[in-house]
């Protein structure tokens, strides 16, 4: 190699042997027609043209974006997973009012009936018909359960304490 110059289009070290100014050369890059120059325009290989390298904003915005749905996915997943786990519990508590119900014991089983009302988002529309049940099933317990005190109240036959 005698000589070197950038082109000045691409940035690539175009290499020639000889002095030939005025002669043409193409880039082995960019394949333009170059018209060797009187003097070397670079002599060292200190500074290149990025070819291919996009500008620091774009790396900052695509990175940005990125993490913006990584968040957004991230936040869809944990709502739906909460509602899951909110309907399961749901669930759960009224198996087990049934259970404690058909086991006899009404005031357990009224207790995880207020548990699950109380789980219930009262403005879900999906809800509004479950809430419905689930009250007037408690107030059927609550019911069946006061009746079940006063006839064990009610007095069988009046008899006097003393002779």
């Amino acid at each position: 190699m005698d000589e070197a110059f950038a082109c000045p289009d691409c940035g690539t070290l175009v290499e020639i042997q000889g002095l030939a100014p005025g002669r043409q050369v193409r880039c082995d890059f960019c394949h333009r027609l170059l018209e060797v120059p009187y003097l070397p325009r670079v002599a060292e290989l200190g500074w290149k043209r990025r070819r291919f390298g996009w500008p620091w904003w774009v790396v900052w915005a695509w990175t940005a974006l990125g993490l913006l749905g990584v968040v957004i996915a991230a936040v869809r997943f944990l709502d739906r997973w909460e509602r899951t786990a909110l309907a399961r519990s749901i669930d759960r508590l009224i198996a087990s009012s049934q259970t404690q119900e058909e086991a006899g014991q009404r005031d357990q089983a009224v207790v995880d009936l207020d548990f699950a009302i109380n789980l219930c988002p009262p403005d879900s529309a999906q809800h509004r018909e479950l809430l419905r049940q689930l009250r007037s099933r408690r107030q059927a317990l609550v019911r069946r359960g006061v009746q079940d005190v006063l006839e064990r109240l009610r007095p069988v036959a009046f008899q006097p304490a003393w002779p």
